[in-house]
């Protein structure tokens, strides 16, 4: 099976967020956040075309030590800069 059946992170049809992918971690500068940056599409259906834009949002950790992403943000949402910007 290609898709896992239990992804870490998804598609967010209300806030225009499909195909999130190809990701990278980073922490703040004071180290107190982490932060996931990817890329998505505002539409479905779009494939690996231009129209792919980078987002980031801040992520979390459950109390077993693994990532909590959330859902993919809608491009619309305003974000707080990382913690010690």
């Amino acid at each position: 099976e290609r898709l896992a059946s239990n992804p870490l992170f998804v598609t967010n049809n209300t806030g225009n967020a499909f195909g999130p992918g190809h990701n990278s971690f980073f922490k703040s500068l004071n180290e107190d956040e982490d932060w996931i940056l990817y890329h998505a599409n505002p539409q479905s259906g779009l494939g690996c075309g231009g129209a792919r834009s980078m987002r980031m949002q801040k992520m979390n950790w459950s109390s077993d030590g693994l990532p909590v992403l959330g859902n993919s943000e809608p491009l619309s949402k305003a974000l707080n800069k990382p913690s010690g910007e």
